[in-house]
């Protein structure tokens, strides 16, 4: 199980995963670089309501997936900078 990242910012690790609830019941993750000089938004994935969702093999996808995405950008950065 992949652990959930974590608020706060780290000079290291600047790649951070906000949720949104959205009107329609949808649900967003938005990854974000909470770097001071460049604070921006870099991608958004969302998850669509679906009829009995808590039954879906794919429900929690797009958070997890959004979670890798945050996770394999701050491994590049950091690798970057070794």
């Amino acid at each position: 199980m992949i652990e959930p990242l974590r608020k706060t910012y780290s000079k290291t690790r600047p790649y951070a995963v906000d949720r949104y609830d959205e009107d329609d019941g949808s649900i967003t993750y938005e990854i974000w670089d909470h770097r001071p000089d460049s604070y921006r938004r870099v991608c958004r994935v969302s998850e669509d309501p679906v009829d009995d969702a808590e039954y879906s093999p794919d429900r929690g996808q797009a958070k997890r997936d959004a979670e890798l995405i945050a996770r394999a950008l701050n491994a590049l950065l950091e690798s970057s900078e070794q």
